[in-house]
């Protein structure tokens, strides 16, 4: 995981162009809830001042309509035809990842969505539990074990 000093300076550098993509801010997102959650520095003012940052560039979206458009695209790719590649799969786990720190940031999406992704999400490692297994060693974090994903795919 990146230090504290970098997960700032990483912040800063995506805040100072602007969020034009859904992942460019959910990049921010998951930097923030690093930040936040799992460093423990809600009120830390480097911390909040990226936060107001954050939210000015977002501008008229919200958390939510960054969480739904990350759930689409993890939807997307869970139930894409064939097997995953590596790279794929790695994508997929990261995805599940700032999905999980978009809610943890307070971002809301509806429970049909978020039940259908948890499934497509389910059935796609268990299809491809070998590569799953290795992602997970791979991305694997103190702060993430316990999520299914990992919890699961480590065993």
């Amino acid at each position: 995981m990146a230090t504290i000093d970098e997960l700032l300076d990483a912040t800063g550098r995506e805040l100072s162009r602007p969020l034009r993509l859904p992942h460019q801010a959910a990049t921010v997102a998951m930097n923030l809830f690093l930040l936040t959650q799992v460093h423990g520095l809600a009120e830390d003012p480097r911390v909040t001042a990226l936060q107001d940052r954050f939210h000015e560039a977002l501008g008229d979206r919200s958390l939510d309509t960054v969480l739904a458009d990350q759930l689409d695209y993890a939807s997307r790719l869970a139930t894409a035809p064939g097997p995953l590649l590596y790279e794929e799969m790695h994508k997929l786990f990261s995805l599940a990842d700032e999905i999980h720190a978009l809610r943890g940031l307070g971002g809301v999406a509806d429970d049909v969505r978020l039940r259908r992704f948890d499934s497509e999400l389910r059935i796609r490692l268990a299809a491809q539990a070998g590569p799953a297994h290795l992602v997970a060693e791979d991305r694997a974090e103190d702060w993430n074990r316990d999520l299914w994903w990992y919890a699961e795919n480590l065993r």
